[in-house]
């Protein structure tokens, strides 16, 4: 009997330090953050609040910040939950260019005539 309670005790006791380390593991998992600069082709200050809004809906996104001057979006994500692809395309997604990759016609279209860069020339 003493040889049973000694044994379940022993094993309650590195299960609880297998849960814990566990635990602790995605606690302490690595926080660090990833800086990408897009080239985008804001006009206004429209522009600039529609893709920061749109990029910051996403999951992983610590800031961003789009700059009208140099029309570059910088943006802090965690690379373990987003990667720069799928930013790109919420910037696209939102009716903007990003990088080399085109807007979305539809939602484009849908962009006050202010921000259509054609519009613009």
């Amino acid at each position: 009997m003493k040889r049973i309670n000694f044994t379940l005790i022993a094993l309650l006791f590195f299960t609880s330090i297998i849960i814990t380390t566990c635990l602790f593991a995605k606690v302490t998992k690595d926080k660090t953050t990833k800086e990408v600069k897009i080239k985008t082709s804001a006009i206004c200050e429209t522009c600039k609040a529609t893709i920061e809004k749109a990029v910051s809906k996403l999951y992983g996104i610590e800031k961003a910040n789009l700059d009208l001057d140099t029309k570059y979006l910088i943006v802090s994500y965690y690379p373990d939950k987003v990667d720069v692809c799928k930013i790109r395309k919420a910037v696209n997604k939102a009716g903007y260019d990003a990088d080399s990759q085109p807007a979305d016609p539809k939602a484009y279209n849908k962009l006050p005539k202010c921000c259509q860069k054609d519009s613009n020339k």
